[in-house]
């Protein structure tokens, strides 16, 4: 029995050690010699943060503007151009009107969720602003794995879909929204605030959201089923929000796609061509 409690005990510290804690102390953007390790040594940037994040690592930025300035938007390792999240990551801001993550300096999106099939990612309490792709996701990118997102805003990005927010995540993959705010979006092609598309055997849940003044070819405000990968009968449920002003070339100026539960949702003054 001695020797079981001792490998329990032993197993339960090596996993606590496996989980750091990062806290950002500038808002400046380049690649230090990874002093988030040891502050105050040095500058604990987000981007330093972030690519050392992964095994259920916490990550906690502080109010701020946070640019990012680094060009290359071809790498998925946070070297250069948008922050790519790898594994299991909390990130934690001090709310989404205080903390602002910002591409405006980069023609890239601004966060990509590049986990692994099995990886957990949550965000909660960041802004995300200024992204610019010719892919998709011009705010945040969800690729793969699950994610939770909390007291998210997406304002003023653009991409080809899902111009704040796009998310084709694999099968299994879960992606919960409780707390955003999509507005000022643009997506050459489908969902100007939000573009959904996954294989089968994933879900979505939105709740507390707000979609509003988004663009698109097609779902002004929404797009689901995107890149002809739709969730599947009843996969995603949208509650207790808003989708309002939103703008559509096309078909859809609020909401496009089918298979979904709306639940206490008010879509008003959305705008179609066609």
């Amino acid at each position: 029995m001695g020797t079981v409690v001792a490998v329990l005990a032993a197993m339960t510290l090596a996993q606590s050690a496996s989980a750091a804690t990062f806290t950002v102390n500038t808002t400046a953007d380049h690649v230090e010699d990874k002093f988030c390790n040891a502050p105050p040594a040095g500058d604990c940037t987000l981007r330093d943060a972030v690519s050392l994040g992964g095994a259920n690592d916490t990550i906690n930025v502080p109010a701020g503007t946070y640019t990012l300035s680094l060009p290359g938007a071809t790498e998925d390792l946070s070297a250069t151009g948008d922050l790519d999240i790898v594994g299991d990551v909390n990130l934690i801001g001090a709310g989404s009107s205080l903390t602002t993550v910002s591409a405006t300096d980069l023609e890239d999106r601004v966060l990509e969720v590049v986990s692994s099939q099995d990886g957990t990612v949550s965000i909660q309490g960041i802004g995300l602003t200024g992204g610019r792709t010719i892919d998709d996701g011009g705010g945040l990118f969800h690729r793969d794995g699950t994610l939770s997102i909390m007291d998210i805003s997406l304002v003023g990005n653009s991409a080809n879909s899902g111009g704040g927010l796009a998310s084709f995540g694999g099968s299994g993959d879960v992606l919960t929204i409780d707390g955003l705010t999509a507005d000022v979006n643009v997506s050459t092609e489908d969902g100007g605030g939000i573009s959904l598309g996954a294989n089968t055997g994933s879900s979505a849940r939105i709740t507390n959201a707000v979609i509003s003044n988004n663009r698109a070819r097609e779902g002004g405000g929404i797009a689901i089923g995107a890149q002809g990968s739709p969730l599947g009968p009843g996969a995603l449920l949208i509650e207790h929000t808003r989708i309002e002003h939103n703008h559509a070339a096309l078909h859809g100026g609020g909401v496009l796609g089918a298979s979904f539960t709306l639940r206490d949702v008010v879509v008003d003054d959305n705008a179609q061509l066609a």
